[in-house]
């Protein structure tokens, strides 16, 4: 394990001549956060293939997500990317041909650019059990189809992302599948009480938070809150 936060470091991570020695092989956490990387540090991480848990929170990183660039980093299962700017989408191009990510199983965006887009292109990413994307601009209803593909999704944060609306019946329905997941954040977004109708569907739920919503009316949602019993 190796710590480095708040260390002042920029540009790279550099790891000189690597092809004729072993070095880091055996690192297994790093922790880069709140320093002055840039994008690109991430191809330089690339040879450290036994990493688990990488945090690169709080750097300054631009434009779309490098998701070709953690192709060698096949046994990363946590990766915290909060505060980095990355903007657009999360693209993972070619990932039916190689695997990328597969095995991550917490994912935090918290504060970057992306739009409601990123959920699909989260899809291959099906060991999920922690996602938070709260703080991002997003819009529109609640993305219940693309969410519906992470099926061992435990936790979900989409606080703060401005989603404003309930899908149509159908795609609630395909909520269903997502037997584990227990705990949803939908705080301060504009959602009405239908969406709790369209969440009732979640086998598994026990936490639900919809603080800080100023359409859900001024009478408690009496009605919708039972399923939540289990």
């Amino acid at each position: 394990m190796l710590d480095l936060t708040y260390c002042d470091f920029n540009g790279t991570f550099d790891i000189q001549g690597f092809e004729t020695g072993s070095i880091l092989t055996k690192l297994k956490t790093l922790n880069l956060g709140d320093n002055k990387f840039n994008e690109s540090i991430i191809t330089s991480l690339s040879t450290l293939s036994s990493l688990t848990n990488l945090d690169l929170s709080q750097n300054p990183m631009l434009g779309p997500f490098p998701a070709q660039e953690f192709t060698a980093l096949e046994n990363l299962e946590m990766l915290d990317l909060s505060y980095c700017g990355f903007t657009g989408t999360f693209e993972i191009q070619g990932s039916e041909r190689v695997p990328i990510l597969r095995k991550l199983k917490t994912l935090n965006l918290v504060s970057n650019g992306f739009n409601e887009s990123v959920i699909k292109s989260l899809n291959t990413l099906s060991s999920l059990t922690t996602l938070d994307l709260s703080y991002n601009p997003m819009s529109g209803p609640f993305p219940a189809q693309e969410l519906s593909h992470l099926i061992n999704l435990e936790e979900l944060d989409l606080s703060g992302t401005q989603f404003n609306g309930t899908p149509n019946i159908q795609a609630c329905k395909t909520l269903s599948i997502l037997k584990r997941l227990e705990s949803i954040s939908l705080s301060d977004n504009n959602f009405d009480k239908s969406i709790i109708s369209c969440l009732s569907v979640l086998p598994s739920l026990k936490i639900l938070d919809l603080s800080r919503s100023k359409s859900l009316g001024t009478s408690f949602p009496v009605q919708g809150i039972p399923f939540l019993e289990q």
